[in-house]
């Protein structure tokens, strides 16, 4: 107990020997100094709170997860893809706050959902109430022809991932419709998935044909448009090429007699670049071969197939007799020979 002792009177202590009144009011002093302080912060603390569930509910930073706006894309995307994207993520329902970085942060993992998206490179907030994301996809290079009854369609990349659902219409890609691959083995995967290793090889090829033909002979390239893989691994002619190249036939005009066809065939060889007994070229030294022949042959008319496996060009006449063009083709270029 402390005794506080009456104006006038001198200073004492308790019986306990306590603290007399003149050490003792400092003390009380700093503690009521101490309590307001506390209750000061407690009341900021308070404050703080209060604001940031009234910017959490401002509506000016409010982000709508389901309006999307894009800033740039390749040439070879369309809207489509945006929409498979957005579909895929499921944001589509949602919103948030500017200040909600915690939620924020998870977008990365929702955006790369869809099968298209091959990763997502960097999502950052910006002032007032947007969102960038920047995502890397991936290029359909090949539509692969899924066996059945009718003609289904999976678009693929490089790299054999199955970017879409059978559909029955071939995709377009740049104005131009993707390469086939023809003679797959298995059912198509699901989206997101990969296909089997003949797929993923006629897909690398694809891609490898698109990038690296000159100027003058892309076109010649871009037209032989069906990949054969139904050899892949020998699993039908042990020896014979794995991947043959070949053109679709025109397409028909109503009104215009039928466009003349060409049943050349390319026999590209093994994938990759394996080499058989060391005879087999690297891809660089097939695909100048395929376009020397497709400068020297239009169409490949003429020939019932090309080589470009080996050292030599070889090209095989459709029939008894070599048409013209081999004939010149002899004339400028010894490397070509006819079989």
């Amino acid at each position: 107990m402390l005794t506080i002792p009456m104006q006038g009177e001198g200073p004492s202590t308790s019986p306990q020997g306590g603290w007399s009144g003149a050490s003792l009011r400092p003390r009380l002093e700093f503690a009521a100094k101490a309590f307001i302080v506390l209750s000061f912060v407690g009341a900021l603390a308070a404050g703080a709170l209060r604001m940031s569930d009234k910017a959490f509910a401002a509506p000016g930073h409010r982000i709508d997860l389901s309006r999307w706006t894009v800033l740039d894309r390749p040439a070879w995307s369309t809207l489509d893809d945006v929409r498979a994207v957005r579909a895929g993520s499921g944001l589509a329902s949602y919103k948030s706050s500017f200040y909600d970085a915690a939620a924020l942060g998870t977008l990365g993992g929702y955006l790369a959902k869809a099968p298209i998206v091959r990763r997502v490179a960097g999502v950052r907030r910006v002032w007032p109430n947007r969102v960038e994301a920047v995502l890397e996809l991936r290029r359909p290079v090949v539509a692969v022809l899924v066996p059945g009854k009718t003609a289904l369609f999976v678009e693929a990349d490089a790299d054999g991932v199955a970017l879409s659902t059978p559909s029955p219409v071939r995709p377009t890609r740049e104005g131009r419709p993707l390469r086939l691959v023809l003679g797959a083995a298995g059912p198509a995967p699901a989206p997101g998935r990969r296909f089997g290793p003949d797929v993923v090889a006629a897909a690398s090829l694809a891609e490898s044909l698109d990038s690296c033909s000159e100027d003058g002979a892309a076109e010649l390239v871009a037209s032989l448009d069906r990949v054969d893989v139904s050899n892949y691994g020998a699993r039908l002619k042990p020896g014979a090429s794995e991947i043959v190249l070949s053109a679709s036939p025109p397409a028909l005009v109503p009104g215009q007699p039928a466009p003349k066809t060409t049943r050349c065939v390319v026999e590209w060889g093994r994938a990759g670049d394996r080499e058989a007994d060391g005879r087999e070229m690297p891809f660089h030294a097939k695909a100048e071969r395929l376009s020397q022949a497709l400068k020297l042959f239009p169409r490949l008319e003429g020939l019932r197939s090309v080589r470009v496996a080996f050292a030599d060009l070889v090209v095989v006449p459709d029939g008894k007799d070599a048409p013209a063009p081999l004939k010149r083709a002899l004339e400028i270029d010894g490397g070509v020979k006819p079989k």
